[in-house]
């Protein structure tokens, strides 16, 4: 995978809309706005702080454990993807 935060973006993506809330319900618990939550998803920015709340409002017990997670996560949905082939 070429960014493996985007596993981490993603899957707080699909935790959000099944358990109906969005990235701005996230960042209020968190204190922070939800551009500030999308960069600390993406690694772009790095606060301890903010990726535990954000790993505990997720449901998870750490960073570490919503991180692994999201990357067990991501590569069986990769692995499921039927092979994509271009044309040219």
């Amino acid at each position: 995978m070429s960014n493996p935060n985007t596993a981490l973006h993603s899957y707080a993506y699909l935790i959000l809309r099944a358990t109906g809330r969005t990235f701005s319900a996230l960042s209020d618990g968190a204190g922070c706005s939800p551009q500030t939550v999308k960069e600390v998803l993406l690694g772009q920015r790095k606060s301890r702080r903010i990726q535990e709340d954000i790993a505990a409002r997720l449901g998870f017990g750490s960073w570490e454990q919503f991180s692994s997670e999201a990357q067990r996560f991501y590569e069986d949905f990769r692995s499921r993807l039927p092979e994509v082939r271009v044309c040219g």
